[in-house]
């Protein structure tokens, strides 16, 4: 992991059934050449995987208390925030509710994923998140820069050369960032040499084996990088295991996850 520096702040339930009870929450301290001293410090929680349904739980409650308790300077949510693929309506306010929650000093920025669909956009344009919906942004956080790229998410396909092309250059100093559902996005938005990219999509396999070695990750990537920390060329790929469940209500051997990130300018 090139010198990253991981503690497990909760490890979290080995089984868990409809909501993320009893999550876990791992802290990676990255270190990064070449950004702005200033960004030294720069706090970030990264959330994937929401897939609600309408239904609340406390553990929601809970989730939301710690993460307010980080003061994170910024959150990053990396899609699908609903379950259902064919009738999202009666999710949105639960969507809304937890959104509405989060509190990051910089701002709470997402990216769509593959049960989300394109009318998500407008649902979720006129609340506390910043959709990135084939979107670069800049914006000031920790007194330094940061650069914010936000892949198309909902298929694969939709991330193209004219997207990538469009992007302009890296800033001297600046913290680029890249935000993707699927991980293994990371072969193209390389050439964009974002130092940071954060992804979902894989659940980290969300039924495992006893070993945490999970059954299928739905990635093209090794399974072996199904979740967690892990450098492409010159970008850290990290990779959450999500709050939500799909398709079957449970996790097993793989709990749900908040992952926070602290930033060390080298």
């Amino acid at each position: 992991m090139n010198d990253v520096r991981v503690e497990i702040i909760r490890k979290g339930s080995w089984i868990q059934f409809f909501t993320p009870h009893g999550f876990a929450w791992r802290r990676f301290h990255v270190p990064l050449a070449g950004v702005a001293k200033s960004l030294h410090g720069l706090r970030i929680i990264h959330l994937t995987d929401l897939h609600f349904r309408p239904y609340w739980g406390k553990a929601y409650d809970e989730i939301l208390q710690a993460i307010r308790n980080a003061k994170p300077d910024l959150i990053f949510i990396t899609g699908d925030f609903v379950e259902s693929k064919w009738n999202r309506a009666p999710a949105l306010p639960f969507v809304k509710r937890f959104i509405d929650g989060l509190e990051a000093r910089a701002g709470i920025f997402g990216v769509l994923g593959n049960h989300d669909s394109d009318f998500m956009t407008t649902h979720l344009a006129d609340g506390k998140m910043t959709l990135l919906y084939r979107a670069h942004a800049e914006l000031h956080a920790h007194d330094g820069m940061v650069e914010l790229i936000g892949a198309p998410g909902v298929g694969r396909i939709d991330l193209d050369d004219e997207f990538i092309n469009h992007i302009p250059p890296h800033q001297s100093g600046a913290l680029r960032i890249a935000l993707s559902h699927y991980p293994d996005q990371i072969r193209r938005l390389s050439r964009l040499k974002p130092q940071l990219m954060f992804a979902g999509h894989t659940h980290g396999g969300q039924v495992c084996f006893p070993n945490g070695f999970p059954v299928m990750t739905h990635d093209s990537l090794p399974k072996s990088q199904s979740h967690g920390i892990h450098k492409f060329d010159q970008t850290q790929l990290i990779i959450g295991r999500g709050l939500g469940f799909s398709t079957l209500p449970v996790r097993a051997f793989c709990p749900a996850e908040v992952i926070e990130v602290i930033v060390e300018a080298v």
